[in-house]
């Protein structure tokens, strides 16, 4: 199948006025008008309309699953079932099969902020749509080429979980003359911090272009390119403009990227926005948890000031789960959640690693406390760190129901020695359970990391030692458990200690003494990966890296251990 280049125009982050272009037909268009029931929010109908969507819609022949009136717009999907909807066959052959594609769209609060449109089997993803409490829709704009005669367009959520969206102001129109379209189409910068300098890129692709120089300028305090003109092969291939700005001071910071050609009707813009924040700096997560009270569990309540963590921390745990990344960062002061809703600043992090330079602002969310990052993802000081680096704070079943108590060690590590689960089966996600000491017995086990190795296995009867994070959630503290490694039979070996390596430093061989790998890998300081070996034996080769520092993460049958090693 022919397939088909795509220009997304992100309107998530911002809001903009569809343009009309010289020269464009529309073709189809849907006001969705007649999806009265309900409102564009919560509150929408909860009838799905999927069997009779000719009853509502201005032109015939509309499918899709889990469908229902929005207050004049269509809201698709369910919590846990992906919705979709597809339009009757257009016409999108004409002037060569280019066409755009634009619509209004939001996400329902905390669900995906990414939504699908299939075009004859083809998948683009449109990012940025809202998806906070406001349900504020906002435009977007896809510029395809590849039109038939009998072109079949789906809009259908990311995947199932929490991928309800809404949509209305469908309109598809084909175009002919000249014309250049950004990707995406406003460069937002977002926070920045001040006396810095960021660079981003925006992609600009031509259609039907006859001149052969095109002329592009930026305008804007702080803002530059290296870029000053694009020949029409470079535009009709999509050339890559770097933008840099650099900041003064704080406040917002506006600006134009603009190509101009004789053949263009109007001039090809995208807008650049940033905002210079000012910080204040923290050295110690106990200072930063000082800065917020969590003292009210009855409702959210947000600090907007921007912070800067400059103390060395260390993640003790990592999850992703769908649009929602949590991380919990440690110091010897205290600890502290990280939640960082979609991933754009924390999904590079690894648990283990020491990070520094984060940049955020705080949320007691009901009494838990939250670092919500901003700005630019942390600094990775060591991609690992000593396991005994941070010491598990031991508590019991009775301690972690003293609720003053567990709120001084809120999102620390803490161990549970000599339990036992009282239910069989298998763990659950977002499921808890029940342990005894032999003096108490409660629930107080959390499996909330969806991601975890453990979700789907057998619970263990067996006494355990029990490692995890300290999580409170409506009033009440839990552990979660972020691995099976946090759930250690009584007998079972540690790892760590089973194994060791020599020489150290090392020349051109390095040996592992004790358990048997099954995969050794190198990696040096800044965490990149630089050989690995599948299968070694317990005597290494070591030529081929060059000198300096390693971490040597050994994977073994039993699990696994990071050793540091000097090559020279």
């Amino acid at each position: 199948m022919k397939k088909l280049l795509s220009i997304l125009f992100l309107g998530g982050l911002f809001f903009f006025a569809p343009q009309s272009y010289a020269q464009e037909t529309i073709v189809f268009s849907e006001n969705f008008n007649n999806f009265i029931d309900g409102t564009p929010n919560s509150g929408c109908s909860s009838t799905d309309i999927s069997a009779t969507l000719d009853t509502y819609t201005q032109q015939p022949g509309w499918t899709g699953t889990k469908v229902y009136q929005a207050g004049g717009a269509v809201k698709l999907g369910t919590s846990s079932i992906k919705g979709w909807i597809q339009l009757p066959a257009i016409d999108l052959s004409a002037n060569g099969g280019n066409f755009i594609i634009r619509f209004k769209s939001m996400a329902w609060n905390g669900d995906k902020r990414q939504l699908k449109i299939i075009v004859n089997g083809n998948e683009n993803i449109v990012d940025g749509l809202n998806n906070n409490t406001s349900y504020t829709f906002s435009d977007f704009e896809l510029f395809l080429s590849g039109g038939t005669n009998n072109t079949v367009i789906r809009f259908e959520g990311l995947e199932d979980a929490k991928s309800r969206f809404f949509l209305e102001d469908l309109t598809i129109s084909t175009f002919s003359g000249a014309l250049i379209a950004f990707n995406p189409m406003t460069l937002d910068f977002g926070d920045v911090t001040e006396n810095s300098t960021q660079t981003l890129s925006t992609v600009a692709t031509g259609f039907n272009l006859t001149e052969n120089s095109y002329t592009v300028t930026v305008t804007g305090t702080g803002y530059a390119t290296t870029v000053t003109s694009l020949t029409k092969a470079e535009l009709t291939a999509g050339a890559t403009i770097p933008v840099s700005l650099n900041t003064t001071a704080a406040g917002n910071y506006a600006g134009t990227l603009t190509i101009t050609g004789t053949d263009l009707t109007n001039p090809a813009t995208t807008n650049l926005t940033a905002t210079c924040v000012t910080t204040v700096e923290i050295s110690t997560i106990a200072e930063l948890r000082s800065k917020l009270s969590i003292a009210d569990t009855t409702s959210q309540v947000h600090d907007a000031t921007n912070y800067l963590l400059v103390g060395n921390v260390i993640v003790t745990s990592y999850s992703e789960s769908g649009n929602n990344f949590f991380a919990t960062i440690q110091d010897e002061t205290g600890a502290i959640l990280i939640y960082d809703n979609g991933g754009n600043f924390i999904s590079n992090l690894e648990q283990g690693q020491e990070i520094t330079d984060i940049y955020g602002t705080l949320i007691n969310y009901y009494g838990l406390l939250e670092f919500i990052p901003k700005v630019q993802a942390p600094r990775i000081v060591s991609p690992f760190t000593d396991p005994d680096a941070i010491t598990p704070l031991d508590v019991t079943i009775e301690t972690m129901n003293d609720y003053a108590f567990m709120t001084e060690h809120q999102s620390e590590l803490i161990k549970l020695t000599h339990v036992k689960f009282t239910t069989a089966g298998t763990f659950t996600y977002y499921e808890k359970y029940s342990i005894t000491d032999g003096n108490a017995t409660d629930a107080v086990v959390f499996a909330f990391y969806k991601d975890a190795n453990y979700i789907g296995t057998t619970i263990p009867l067996e006494y355990t030692d029990l490692t995890g994070v300290s999580y409170m959630t409506r009033g009440k503290y839990y552990i979660i458990p972020r691995s099976m490694d946090d759930l250690v039979n009584i007998n079972d070996v540690n790892v760590e200690n089973q194994i060791t390596v020599y020489p150290n430093p090392a020349n051109n061989q390095l040996f592992i003494q004790g358990l048997q790998p099954t995969k050794v890998e190198f990696y040096n300081v800044l965490g990149n990966l630089i050989y690995t070996i599948d299968n070694p034996t317990q005597t290494l080769s070591i030529t081929s890296l060059a000198n300096g520092t390693y971490f040597v993460k050994i994977t073994t049958e039993e699990g696994v251990a990071v050793k540091q090693i000097v090559k020279q």
